[in-house]
């Protein structure tokens, strides 16, 4: 769980639980021993079956006991559904996989055994789904919790538009929800490739925020998988606010350097249909720029802005690429932003000297600038 301290390195053990440990390890060791014979001697039968549910209670992440109740269970579960006895069994099952999270909410094991069930189509998927929340309403950066949630969604059909509200008030609650951003970068994608897509100033005309631009050129489907250009402004916005409150946190961040990904390829994408399709997003780009500047002016103890320093040298170099894709110079070296993009690199290594390597390795275009977009 998050927030554990850590015990220091030498630290001496207490003889008393050294103890307790030892004798608790014989015998899960006993029982262990007793449930693998039981299952290489392919017994099923309700006291084997109580023992594999007592070792699974004490280690879910025996993935074998796993393995070995869903052959006793195989049966039961796949024949006639609504049974009693079918019914009784996926109950046991439930309660059993419930034990188990709350011994370890991150045991793959245990995972892939209730999503085991809800395959065999006996369990419900509305109570998976408010189980699923409640899991998450406890720990919000679960990242098992959240892919079973995917999971539970895709099944049931839940509209993503539902999902991305969800991901948004989880959001709100807690700017540090790294999960949260991430079910954004799996969830846009699918939300808009079957829509049309507008232009961010085809939007805010509609919404009467400012008249559209005479010269504004529609954006085009411009690759699959790629969240039209009026979202990605969306969503720009909201970063802002997260990383605005807290410039230290490092979640909103790093999703920010998705939805630069996704610029650039709409960028890219677009390079073949001349200057005024380019523009939409190098005015992006260049607002993201304006936004890390004034962010970093606000600041007055820069030594905690290493995010906003990095992204701001991350942007510049972005815009060096584009001009010299632009110009075919092969770069702007000596130029403005190439002189600040070297000043900052060089303020990283010493506010982050872990990282120096890093940061050089960046300075001699060596590191990624953004991820992939898809």
């Amino acid at each position: 769980m998050h927030g554990r301290p850590r015990i220091p390195l030498g630290t001496p053990e207490d003889p008393e639980k050294v103890k307790t440990s030892k004798q608790r390890l014989a015998l899960f060791s006993r029982l262990s021993n007793e449930v693998l014979e039981r299952r290489a001697a392919r017994r099923y039968d309700p006291e084997s079956m109580m023992l594999a549910a007592k070792l699974l209670e004490q280690n879910p992440e025996v993935y074998t006991v796993w393995n070995y109740r869903r052959e006793a269970l195989q049966d039961t579960l796949q024949g006639e559904h609504g049974s009693e006895a079918a019914d009784a069994a996926v109950k046991t099952e439930l309660e059993l996989t419930e034990a188990a999270l709350q011994k370890n909410p991150k045991s793959y094991a245990t995972w892939h055994h209730r999503k085991w069930l809800v395959q065999l189509g006996v369990v419900s998927l509305e109570r998976e789904l408010k189980l699923v929340t409640k899991l998450l309403a406890v720990d919000s950066r679960n990242f098992h919790a959240w892919a079973y949630r995917r999971f539970v969604v895709e099944r049931a059909c839940v509209p993503l538009e539902e999902e991305e509200r969800y991901s948004t008030d989880c959001i709100n609650a807690n700017f540090s929800n790294y999960s949260a951003w991430h079910a954004r970068t799996v969830l846009l994608p699918q939300i808009h490739a079957a829509q049309p897509t507008t232009s961010l100033a085809d939007l805010l005309a509609a919404d009467g925020a400012r008249p559209r631009p005479a010269d504004s050129v529609p954006d085009q489907a411009a690759a699959p998988g790629l969240v039209p250009l009026w979202a990605l402004g969306q969503e720009l916005d909201v970063v802002q606010q997260a990383t605005f409150t807290d410039p230290e946190d490092q979640s909103a961040w790093v999703y920010h350097r998705w939805l630069l990904s996704q610029l650039m390829a709409h960028h890219t994408a677009s390079s073949s249909k001349g200057q005024a399709a380019l523009k939409e997003s190098e005015d992006m780009l260049n607002q993201e720029i304006m936004r890390c500047e004034a962010l970093l002016e606000s600041e007055s103890d820069r030594s905690k802005c290493k995010w906003p320093i990095l992204t701001l040298a991350r942007l510049l170099e972005l815009r060096c690429k584009l001009t010299s894709q632009q110009t075919g110079t092969g770069g702007q070296q000596g130029g403005p932003d190439q002189q600040l993009i070297e000043k900052l690199y060089k303020e990283l290594m010493e506010i982050d000297p872990m990282r120096k390597g890093y940061y050089t390795d960046a300075l001699e275009g060596k590191a990624n600038v953004v991820t992939r977009p898809v």
